[in-house]
């Protein structure tokens, strides 16, 4: 093959990359953190669980009772890290059951 025609082929495909990237960016990914927000609970209702916990697990992801509830002791140590000292992890998590226990099956539209 000609080396213009190959060189074309890859500026094509990183154009192509590019232009996929940014469309994920500012569509899919600011519509999918969306959603999350809408679906939060208030983890501050946990007994232990205060802004600074509440953020270090949303930080990881954990937006819910019931992804908090899924989780192990060591696994939450991990996550809170330098905050440890003020929560029990194993309570946090039996809380966090309470919780999703007490919740209602939500409606579909």
């Amino acid at each position: 093959m000609n080396r213009d025609l190959l060189l074309g082929l890859l500026i094509g495909f990183i154009i192509g990359w590019l232009v996929e990237w940014v469309i994920d960016y500012l569509y899919w990914r600011r519509r999918f953190a969306d959603l999350q927000k809408e679906c939060r609970d208030d983890l501050i209702l946990i007994n232990g669980i205060g802004p600074q916990i509440e953020q270090r697990l949303n930080k990881a992801g954990i937006y819910t009772f019931k992804q908090l509830a899924d989780l192990k002791p060591k696994q939450v140590r991990k996550v809170i890290g330098k905050a440890q000292n003020l929560a029990d992890e194993a309570d946090l998590i039996k809380q966090a059951r309470h919780f999703v226990k007490q919740q209602k099956p939500k409606k579909r539209k």
